[in-house]
């Protein structure tokens, strides 16, 4: 999905205002990382954010760093896939809810929106696990093939 310029003006503000609350900056190397984040809409592995921020001069040390410490405070999440690389995009509570698509000769992961009655399923099963104890904090749904290009 495409943001517009006042949203991706508005996402921009609300990151600045939570690593203000976290006492942390919003630096050049924190604000480009967001940037390619807004800009490629799908989780990234730290190479491609790398190779994106190379005209930034985003260093790989700084990149990692920076990630780890958004992700600790709802700016970033942290996705580990099938695969050996771990991928980063902005925190669902920043973009909205949604699910992927993953390449499973590539990696390559994309956003998918699932129509809501899927979602009010997975409410109906949350609700079924909670009977029995168990506390679910979100959910994931992921469609495992492979993308246009490897196909």
């Amino acid at each position: 999905m495409e943001h517009s310029p006042s949203e991706i003006k508005e996402l921009h503000i609300t990151v600045g205002r939570r690593l203000h609350a976290a006492k942390m900056r919003y630096s050049k190397s924190r604000y480009a990382i967001v940037k390619i984040l807004i800009d490629e809409r799908r989780p990234m592995t730290l190479p491609e954010i790398l190779e994106a921020g190379k005209s930034q001069g985003l260093a790989q040390s700084s990149a990692y760093r920076n990630l780890s410490e958004m992700s600790g405070i709802g700016i970033v999440r942290h996705i580990n896939s099938g695969d050996d690389h771990s991928r980063f995009e902005l925190d669902e509570s920043l973009t909205g809810h949604h699910h992927h698509l993953e390449c499973t000769r590539c990696g390559r992961l994309e956003d998918f929106a699932v129509p809501e009655e899927f979602e009010q399923i997975v409410k109906d099963l949350v609700k079924t696990a909670e009977r029995q104890g168990f506390k679910a904090g979100s959910h994931r749904f992921d469609i495992l093939g492979r993308c246009p290009e490897c196909a």
